[in-house]
């Protein structure tokens, strides 16, 4: 995505940054190639908002906005999984720091991270942080909160934010981010901490971590796969190293060394290589329009889980390979367990599967064992497909992220403070048209499998 932000920094290319990245995807998608954890095509939609590079107006410091108090009480309506947090937060009392062990504040590379406020509901972990740099950290570039629709809708969202309507936040990208709970390793490889600039040398967001990723869920607390090791506490060593945030200055240095190497026809309009990048002259060099720092940040947190809110519906129904195994449902997301028909009939033809695409990127596997290919090399298991959820009033939710899993699909879904009674949910073929599909109607139309879900909030 980084790439095309890169080849995209102004936003007369929104439109063709939005359908080149579908293409990338759909090609990705298509040769079967993907890490163990993926953010699907329904993320990637939603994240191309993220494909615009045009600046927008400084952050609001904080000579200009009231103290709230907590980073969940400032930011719970602007995240992506917004809902009440800060009516359930954990704070995170510094006097533990000495008596168990654990570690708040982490510095590394100028950057500190302070660990403030936590929530967990079971399905994910809500960390709230506070990101400091002695030296400052610049202007951080502002966007739109909520983005949502057609790609014009996201671009006049953008165009928006630039003239400095609407509600904006700010986001910083955490890469290499585990969470180390028990024997448990939870990987959230591109997490973004959604928050507000709140001076010029702090940063105060929040990041989602997934716990059903990894196959803890919340049934009496947070439990492994299979129910064992239940429990409303847990400890969870946190780790990043690396961070990326976009920063405005760099930005317009950014834009003006694009706008004086793009090569244009005669017309003015900018000429495109077969690839579809941009052409450039030949004295062209990148400049990023980001600040980034890798280094190793480290903190040591208690947990309380709170699953009182959380409720799973077993369905466990398919039909010709289709289906639904379960929906888990909390105050601020839906997850949905889908069931597609496997690509390979067994181990072997996975492994021959993988064998063969080394040869064809080229890779010499003549001395690579059978165990080193099956660690290294990940395929997707199931073919294009993807679902569509919409509630009881034939409104679509908007889906955030899917990733792959024994049997099928682990999609999830904000809730985004809406009340939902009924869930409409459907699979069908190729994962960006489902993900696109605003009409329940043409959905239902083309769908592979059906199941609607009344939730009650008595039934777990």
């Amino acid at each position: 995505m980084d790439n095309l932000k890169k080849q995209i920094p102004i936003s007369d290319e929104l439109d063709r940054a939005v359908a080149d990245g579908m293409r990338q995807v759909k090609k990705i998608h298509e040769r079967r190639v993907v890490r163990k954890s993926i953010g699907m095509a329904a993320g990637v939609m939603l994240f191309c908002g993220g494909f615009v590079v045009w600046g927008c107006h400084n952050p609001v410091l904080a000579s200009q906005i009231p103290i709230i108090g907590n980073i969940f009480k400032q930011n719970e309506d602007k995240m992506t999984y917004s809902g009440d947090y800060s009516e359930k937060a954990q704070v995170l009392d510094p006097t533990e720091v000495v008596e168990n062990g654990y570690v708040y504040t982490a510095s590394d590379q100028d950057y500190t991270f302070t660990a403030e406020e936590v929530y967990c509901d079971g399905e994910a972990l809500y960390l709230g942080l506070m990101l400091k740099n002695e030296n400052g950290l610049g202007r951080m570039q502002a966007y739109p909160v909520h983005v949502d629709g057609s790609e014009a809708e996201v671009k006049e969202a953008y165009e928006a934010a630039e003239r400095g309507e609407g509600n904006v936040m700010q986001e910083v990208a955490v890469w290499g981010l585990t969470a180390q709970i028990g024997d448990t390793t939870v990987m959230a490889p591109d997490a973004t901490v959604e928050g507000t600039q709140t001076a010029e040398d702090t940063f105060e967001g929040v990041v989602r971590i997934s716990l059903a990723d990894a196959g803890i869920g919340a049934a009496d607390g947070v439990s492994d796969a299979d129910g064992s090791n239940a429990s409303d506490y847990f400890d969870v060593r946190i780790t990043i190293t690396s961070l990326s945030y976009a920063d405005e200055e760099l930005l317009e240095r950014a834009r003006e060394n694009y706008e004086a190497h793009v090569l244009r026809d005669a017309n003015g309009n900018e000429l495109y290589n077969e690839d579809g990048s941009v052409q450039m002259d030949d004295s062209y060099e990148y400049i990023s329009d980001k600040r980034s720092a890798e280094g190793k940040w480290e903190l040591f947190l208690p947990v309380s889980v709170n699953a009182g809110e959380h409720h799973t519906y077993e369905i466990n129904d398919s039909a010709n390979g289709f289906g639904i195994a379960s929906v888990a449902v909390t105050a601020t997301e839906i997850r949905v367990e889908s069931i597609l028909p496997p690509l390979y009939a067994d181990r072997e033809e996975l492994l021959a599967a993988k064998r063969a695409f080394l040869e064809e990127v080229g890779e010499d596997d003549a001395e690579l064992t059978d165990a080193w290919v099956d660690e290294y090399v990940s395929l997707a298991m199931f073919g294009d497909y993807g679902i569509a959820v919409f509630d009881q009033n034939g409104e679509r939710i908007e889906l955030k992220q899917s990733v792959e899993t024994a049997q099928g699909l682990s999609t999830s879904l904000p809730v985004a403070g809406r009340e939902i009674t009924e869930l409409h949910i459907y699979v069908g073929e190729d994962a960006i048209a489902c993900a696109k599909e605003t009409d329940e109607q043409n959905m239902a139309a083309r769908a592979l499998y059906h199941v609607d879900v009344p939730l009650n909030e008595q039934e777990n």
